[in-house]
């Protein structure tokens, strides 16, 4: 038997048995800030529905962020004509199948070419090119299979979600399967989540994920410490996040491109120990029901990753991870959609907005594959990625507002990127979140 036979024997027969853990308490607490004050610089982004003088009306006394993705939805209604109603119900009726199959199938391809590409020259610039425009689309089709705007069939969903995020370093599963939802859940309302919760809560959600990838750039919450191991503070992001300083980009930057790749580096080394051992140690007081689920896509994972050391290579692996990792960091275009998507900012009137999207033109939803027009998913979940720019709101940039931050339409993605290491950004409006 080969060494090849006897790593995939022994990555089957080791994690035979999920690991059985022991549960603790956790709560969200509410956080609380100064009112009024603004959370960072303006994005050409999308603003919020109001118009100005609605805005001040609803801000008094401030509304902070309560449910603030309901609230805009139910001044669509109420405005809305019959043939509105009829439009935005056809559009929560129907799937992404055909497009979203062949996004998969896409982006699956390219970064298995890139993982079995002989020259390493064109093998990692095409994984920190292209094959971040790859991961992006990974993420979005494998998105819209949680939500079920996929297929209309439950068990495809599940599966493609399972078997679709194998084709990559660590992939989105674990993202998505248990911490997307609660991101939904948390998002707009007046809750927060620090990171020690995502890290220490007990059940099988994470609460909301995104706080794992926020941390690295933004505040979260004031008073969390981060995850506890061994009765110590142990957080890669808020170690790194605490060395910024205010304005300084390039330091910031540089900072962010060692700890965002390092912790992804760790997240594929937990996937091998994962695979080995049975149990996320990452997650210690989760249910058992998720160290069977990780454990058996870890596993499915690792045979994937030795087939490719087995077919390409190595290289192979580290060309996945650099594909993974590059749309993350700020020379990429597509960054934009993550530093985006959550910055919250304060407007007139004490009104913050949790929730932006990116608007550079047709092609660059082409390449986000509509990843960048954030807020309109968050304001219709139900429907697919595909017709996001036909809900009511889509693509609204309001001069007016934007101007309060002194935005122009000068803006790029670049600019984007620039702003969102300033070190003055907040999660999603957190520091308005009223403390009980």
């Amino acid at each position: 038997m080969n060494w090849f036979s006897s790593l995939l024997l022994l990555a089957l027969v080791t994690g035979a048995s999920p690991y059985h853990v022991s549960r603790a308490r956790s709560r969200i607490r509410l956080a609380r800030a100064p009112q009024g004050e603004e959370s960072g610089p303006g994005l050409r982004c999308a603003r919020s529905l109001y118009g100005d003088e609605q805005a001040s009306s609803l801000s008094s006394p401030p509304i902070s962020i309560v449910d603030y993705h309901s609230v805009r939805r139910k001044q669509f209604l109420s405005k809305a004509t019959d043939r509105d109603r009829e439009r935005l119900k056809a559009l929560h009726k129907a799937k992404s199948l055909v497009p979203g199959s062949a996004a998969l199938a896409a982006c699956t391809g390219t970064l298995i070419y890139i993982a079995a590409m002989k020259s390493l020259a064109w093998k990692f610039g095409f994984a920190a090119t292209v094959g971040g425009v790859a991961s992006v689309w990974q993420l979005q089709v494998l998105h819209d299979c949680l939500h079920q705007t996929f297929s209309s069939s439950r068990k495809l969903n599940e599966r493609l979600l399972f078997g679709g995020s194998i084709f990559a370093f660590v992939g989105y599963y674990t993202y998505l399967k248990f911490g997307h939802v609660g991101h939904h859940d948390v998002v707009g309302k007046n809750v927060t989540v620090g990171l020690g919760e995502v890290f220490d809560s007990p059940g099988e959600s994470l609460l909301d994920a995104d706080v794992l990838f926020a941390r690295h750039r933004q505040e979260v919450k004031p008073e969390d410490e981060g995850p506890i191991w061994r009765g110590e503070v142990f957080s890669i992001s808020k170690y790194f996040r605490d060395l910024w300083r205010r304005d300084a980009n390039v330091r910031n930057m540089l900072i962010f491109c060692f700890s965002f790749p390092l912790e992804r580096l760790m997240l594929g080394v937990n996937d091998l120990v994962t695979a080995f051992r049975g149990h996320d140690v990452f997650f210690p007081n989760k249910s058992e029901r998720f160290h069977d689920l990780r454990w058996r896509h870890s596993t499915a994972a690792l045979i994937f990753k030795l087939v490719a050391v087995k077919l390409w290579g190595w290289s192979s692996i580290a060309a996945l991870f650099v594909a993974e990792i590059s749309w993350t960091l700020p020379f990429h275009p597509l960054a934009a959609v993550l530093y985006s998507n959550h910055g919250g900012r304060v407007i007139e009137g004490g009104e913050c907005e949790p929730t932006g999207s990116c608007y550079f033109g047709k092609f660059y939803d082409f390449l986000a594959l509509n990843t960048n027009l954030h807020r309109e998913h968050h304001d219709y979940v139900g429907v697919p990625f595909h017709l996001l720019g036909s809900v009511p709101g889509a693509r609204e940039d309001r001069p007016a507002l934007a101007e309060l931050d002194q935005i122009t339409t000068t803006h790029t993605w670049w600019k984007v990127n620039w702003n969102a290491f300033k070190g003055d950004r907040w999660y999603s409006c957190n520091e308005l979140v009223r403390r009980e």
